[in-house]
């Protein structure tokens, strides 16, 4: 009598609940078509029914906050060890720079034979240059060179300028790297359509952090206005509270209640509004790995106005498809979305241009080819279609 085998497991170590719904759902579907039993470790800021419901297994760790928050850090960190020892996966999937970095040192240690870690941005420590954020980027680069001294390891990155960042400082070899452009959106998830008639719309989504340039967009769009210009600025997204760049929800309501902004609060309906607006904008100056809801602009045939930093670069086309303009310049951000508001042919042209990119570029095929790369440097059994 011949035994049946039990699946191999993916263990996906990712910070939230929230992130894994919005970004990385469908490729969790995916390793568990293949054949795979997918298991997911994450703070639970959203039911875990969903996963469930699916056949997968869900872990619910604790919420590893920001510096100097010890005791939730270290409770966070053993139940990583505790799962990897419990689980003992195949492989193991970290996403997010913070899980990447404790979770490879501690897949090391509890001798995990495959590790993939996943940089999806390096946020305002890579961003900024501060001493305090210089000192602990010393220590992250130190621990994730450990970490990637594990002999089955791939790391992966949104954007060219993060691989070769890390490369160059030696945390990893290229060889083992792979590019993979974002979470991917599939090609029918969201649509075109044709922009919608009367006075254009501007449309930020983002996490209302100081460094996702809102309070430049604020007041690109006073100076829009004092320059004559008819038009509405919307901004989705919630008031970050446990982010130290976080903007208040008062000043934000302040915002709004002086004419210059409709702010809409946190959205799960970011694809319908894409849907009513003209322009999007991103001014961001965090290090970005590569935002999601650029790919959805991308996806919706819009035209995209955002800086040239990392990541938001890998979208934009500048003339093409959208303008870059210098992260924090007011001006030059009031200016770029001057050009595309008062060009009515300009915003068409864009419009197409924006969906053939995200068609070449960014579909959910698209990622999971590069995932399957991942696998392949791993020498795992694991293709996803």
């Amino acid at each position: 009598m011949t035994l049946k085998q039990n699946p191999p497991r993916y263990l996906m170590v990712i910070k939230n609940l929230r992130f894994l719904y919005s970004h990385f759902l469908p490729m969790a579907e995916a390793v568990q078509r293949a054949g795979w039993e997918v298991w997911i470790a994450g703070e639970a800021n959203e039911n875990p029914q969903r996963i469930l419901d699916a056949g997968m297994k869900y872990i619910e760790l604790e919420e590893m906050v920001g510096h100097g928050h010890f005791v939730s850090t270290v409770r966070s960190l053993r139940g990583i060890y505790s799962t990897l020892q419990d689980v003992k996966p195949q492989l193991v999937h970290f996403v997010y720079l913070k899980n990447v970095l404790t979770g490879s040192i501690l897949a090391r240690m509890s001798g995990t034979p495959a590790v993939l870690g996943a940089v999806t941005g390096l946020g305002s420590l890579f961003a900024q240059d501060r001493l305090t954020y210089r000192l602990l980027r010393r220590g992250v680069l130190r621990g994730l060179r450990w970490g990637f001294q594990h002999p089955n390891a791939v790391l992966a990155f949104e954007n060219v300028d993060d691989r070769d960042y890390f490369v160059s400082h030696h945390v990893i070899p290229e060889s083992r790297t792979v590019i993979i452009p974002g979470a991917g959106v599939g090609v029918d998830e969201i649509r075109p359509v044709p922009e919608p008639p009367g006075t254009p719309v501007i449309f930020c989504a983002a996490r209302m952090i100081r460094d996702k340039g809102i309070l430049e967009l604020a007041e690109a769009a006073r100076l829009l206005r004092r320059r004559g210009f008819q038009f509405e600025l919307w901004l989705a997204g919630g008031s970050d509270t446990g982010n130290p760049s976080a903007i208040a929800s008062q000043e934000l309501v302040d915002i709004e209640t002086e004419g210059t902004a409709k702010w809409l609060g946190h959205r799960s309906d970011i694809s319908k509004l894409l849907g009513a607006v003209s322009i999007f904008c991103l001014p961001t100056y965090y290090r970005e790995g590569l935002p999601r809801v650029l790919v959805e602009a991308s996806a919706a045939g819009l035209p995209i106005v955002t800086t040239d930093v990392p990541g938001c670069r890998e979208v934009v086309t500048p003339g093409r498809n959208g303008l870059l303009v210098p992260p924090r310049n007011v001006t030059a951000l009031a200016d770029a979305l001057q050009s595309i508001l008062e060009d009515h042919k300009k915003r068409g042209e864009m419009r197409i241009a924006s969906r053939e990119i995200f068609e070449e570029k960014f579909t959910s095929v698209a990622v999971r080819a590069s995932l399957n790369q991942c696998y392949s440097k791993l020498s795992l059994p694991l293709v996803l279609s």
